[in-house]
């Protein structure tokens, strides 16, 4: 018998075991069948072990880009390509690219310009999202902020809500200007 160990793709140790046979006078390596399994197993631990992790990764995405009422409670998500889910998972509408925000029946409600503006429907201004997260109203008066670790103020400071992980701008269409 010859026994040969080596590290596997996955940086596992294999062994491997050879039969030698002879068969008229000619040497045929045979490998056994119960060592032939021994990489597969070992490459399927690993790959489960990459597998779970990368669920758990997404999970914790997900679960990061959520809009949450003052008592914790899920009122809504983000999903990657804007799309606005309320806690049913129903789709609410979604905010494009470009700004352009639309219901789930794909109606134009309104848009976010670059600069923090918001829009109704009929292109008049609804209010301002400046860069530090304030919130303000056509008039100019503070509705409330969106602190950077996603915590959602009104104009009397008092907590009313998370984003975390959300786009300022979206969290203030959500909360402050009922474009949902």
């Amino acid at each position: 018998m010859i026994i040969v160990s080596y590290f596997s793709d996955f940086g596992c140790k294999d062994t491997v075991i050879f039969r030698i046979k002879r068969k008229e006078h000619q040497q045929k390596l045979e490998l056994f069948d119960s060592f032939e399994n021994s990489y597969y197993i070992c490459s399927m631990k690993y790959k489960v072990i990459i597998t779970l992790l990368f669920c758990m990764f997404v999970g914790n995405v997900a679960y990061a880009q959520s809009f949450r009422d003052n008592n914790n409670m899920l009122v809504g998500k983000v999903e990657s390509d804007g799309t606005i889910r309320n806690a049913n998972n129903m789709r609410m509408g979604r905010i494009f690219d470009d700004g352009t925000i639309r219901d789930g029946n794909n109606m134009r409600l309104g848009t976010i310009e670059k600069d923090g503006t918001i829009r109704d429907k009929n292109n008049m201004r609804l209010g301002t999202v400046s860069s530090d997260g304030t919130v303000r109203d056509n008039n100019n008066m503070r509705l409330g902020s969106i602190d950077k670790d996603g915590t959602v103020r009104n104009s009397n400071n008092m907590r009313i809500g998370t984003a975390s992980g959300i786009n300022t701008r979206y969290a203030a269409v959500f909360f402050f200007f009922n474009l949902f």
